[in-house]
């Protein structure tokens, strides 16, 4: 197996569909005036305002200086404002503006017809078992997991 080029691995097919559809959904967000990312953390927001900036960093997977900068871009764009927290001033807290919440139906919809074009032939009984794989998938790749396998070798 570690003979194959990695062009043949599941893995390098992987990164190419994550690639594709990264291009599609972000064509389609730079219609919106939106960079892709910034929908997950609208997302977040649209089901919850006021968060502290470090829950949403957490809730999205970004880095604490990675979530200041997409905060400061989101801002300039008029998409949220961050506001320090009343009874913690070290906490900032953010909220959606008007044109945030706005574009929660046109970004839903373009998410969703980009899935349904990724899923074109597919039943629900397949997506459903890709759904299952791929959260065992994203467990397997969790940070403890690594860890966990590295000490298993260890004792072997």
């Amino acid at each position: 197996m570690k003979d194959k080029p990695i062009e043949e691995s599941l893995s390098f097919l992987l990164v190419q569909l994550v690639r594709a559809h990264h291009h599609r959904i972000a064509g389609s967000l730079r219609e919106l005036g939106l960079y892709v990312g910034q929908e997950m953390i609208m997302s977040q927001l649209w089901e919850k305002e006021g968060v502290a900036q470090s829950e949403l960093a957490d809730a999205c997977g970004l880095e604490k200086p990675t979530i200041t900068k997409v905060m400061e871009r989101m801002s300039e764009a008029g998409l949220i404002r961050v506001e320090k927290d009343q009874k913690d001033r070290r906490v900032r807290r953010v909220y959606l503006t008007e044109r945030g919440r706005s574009l929660k139906g046109e970004v839903r919809k373009r998410w969703y017809l980009v899935e349904e074009q990724l899923f074109k032939g597919f039943s629900e009984r397949d997506k459903s078992a890709l759904r299952q794989f791929l959260q065992r998938m994203r467990a397997n790749m969790s940070p403890g997991e690594e860890s966990i396998r590295q000490a298993t070798k260890i004792t072997r």
